[in-house]
């Protein structure tokens, strides 16, 4: 036996949460509003953070963006204790927006982001429940005629240009204290609307115009303004891919609610996906109200080539089965082809456990079968993923070429790199296949231009296993 000493106990000191090296993670910023007071958006309001104690310091431990961020350390945390230090994410960014909403503010939030070039993953957090259904109460007051500046016009719409009008009524919300409105919802209205908005719920008396603007405000579609909201992100997005910045945002959107059906559900998630139909946005289930933070950390600590959904998430429940729904296999299909990244517990593995279904972006979504062939072919995230990061390898091969001579020699020794530098990624089983050109512009004497393609790996996504039951072809005495 190998013990040559008397029973004891021998005791180190270890540190609790190593550093993690992130070589195989993604860093992730994580935008949204809190309650703090912040005069303006800018790129000073981004903050690296390795832990939720430092998160704790710069936001709070109250609101979404705090629960969300704190699921995702619970989890990249629980594969820090896995061994899995090499792709657990070594730091996050947070971006806080105080009580600043509007769709401009997110905007600029998004483009003064872009300082961060090594955060390629944008979670965006915001309530995605919908208005309260609170009933307005409205006190209609008779004053004497007074000139008033008007920003709405009779439909509640915002003017282009205020006018001055004389009005004898003005209207005040009684309940004005238990009217709720949801942030990103705010986010989608025009900022002439949220002045209102906030004018009414701080108790001031307002126009019938105002009114008018208000009424329409609370009683909204939230589906459609999430669908401008997610358009203005997928925007921006588009904006920034053109100029080398490749980056994918992942937003919540509201789970079932109770007075909907399946297939009502069903039908919102696909009016969002296919309005918005982009790569480089996917659209995740709150079931519960930190989700959006917990799938984050489930695909950022997930190499670039592999599909999300294969590793199962270590921070969630696996005994009761209760943290995610359970849902029959036709409504799985119907989620899964309307282009929403949910969670399960898969039960098609000897031990059932927690995961993604598949991370899929909201181009996956279709409205018909007839659409399935027509889907894009970076539709699911972890295609997109794999080809960004192909992309953002090659770019640091090509950017050296700027301003450089344009002689035959450099040209051979850039197409070189480029080849080798793909060329290394099929060895390692990562893509498939490649082709790269390059070639002088014969327009523009000036003018390089890099073409070529990029195969991902597959991901098996379905297993048609069949099996023969035999005859006996002797009996048992044949043998004795």
């Amino acid at each position: 036996m190998a013990v040559d000493r008397a029973p004891y106990i021998n005791y180190n000191e270890l540190n609790s949460m190593p550093l993690t090296n992130g070589e195989g993670a993604e860093i992730p910023i994580f935008i949204g509003p809190t309650s703090n007071n912040v005069s303006s958006i800018s790129r000073t309001n981004i903050v690296a953070c390795k832990n939720i104690g430092e998160v704790e310091d710069i936001i709070g431990n109250t609101g979404n963006l705090y629960h969300n961020i704190k699921a995702f350390f619970k989890e990249n945390n629980a594969r820090i204790i896995n061994g899995e230090v090499n792709v657990a994410v070594p730091y996050i960014y947070v971006f806080d927006l105080g009580s600043n909403s509007t769709i401009d503010d997110f905007r600029k939030a998004l483009k003064e982001s872009k300082v961060k070039r090594d955060a390629t993953c944008i979670t965006i957090v915001g309530d995605t429940s919908t208005t309260t259904a609170t009933a307005l109460k409205w006190t209609e007051l008779t004053v004497d005629s007074t000139n008033v500046t008007e920003t709405m016009d009779a439909n509640g719409s915002p003017l282009e240009e205020s006018t001055t009008s004389s009005v004898t009524k003005l209207y005040e919300l009684d309940n004005y204290g238990d009217i709720k409105f949801s942030p990103l919802y705010l986010a989608t209205l025009p900022g002439a609307t949220k002045s209102v908005i906030d004018s009414v719920l701080g108790g001031a008396k307002v126009t019938a115009n105002q009114k008018k603007a208000f009424d329409n405000a609370y009683t909204g579609n939230n589906t459609n303004l999430q669908i401008t909201f997610a358009n203005v992100i997928k925007n921006e997005l588009k904006d920034e891919a053109k100029h080398g910045l490749l980056r994918i945002a992942y937003m919540g959107v509201e789970k079932q609610t109770t007075s909907e059906t399946f297939e009502q559900y069903v039908q919102r998630i696909a009016n969002l996906t296919s309005a918005t139909s982009y790569p480089r946005i996917g659209f995740v289930e709150m079931y519960n109200m930190d989700d959006l933070g917990l799938t984050t950390a489930r695909i950022c600590s997930t190499e670039y080539y592999i599909e999300p959904g294969y590793a199962e998430y270590l921070s969630v429940e696996r005994t009761s089965y209760t943290h995610f729904p359970e849902r029959t296999p036709e409504e799985r299909d119907a989620l899964f082809n309307a282009g929403l990244i949910f969670n399960e517990y898969d039960y098609t593995l000897p031990e059932i456990t927690p995961r993604i279904c598949l991370a899929v972006s909201s181009a996956w979504g279709v409205t018909e079968p007839a659409d399935m062939d027509d889907r894009v072919n970076d539709a699911l995230i972890h295609t997109r993923r794999n080809v960004d990061r192909q992309i953002r390898e090659l770019f640091k091969v090509i950017a050296p070429q700027l301003k450089r001579n344009e002689t035959s020699v450099n040209l051979l020794q850039l197409r070189t790199e480029l080849n080798i530098c793909l060329e290394g990624e099929v060895d390692l089983g990562r893509i498939q296949e490649y082709n790269i050109e390059v070639e002088e512009v014969t327009y523009n004497p000036y003018c390089l231009k890099i073409s070529g393609t990029i195969i991902p790996v597959n991901s098996t996504l379905a297993i048609e296993f069949e099996n023969y039951v035999g005859a006996p072809y002797a009996i048992a005495t044949d043998y004795i």
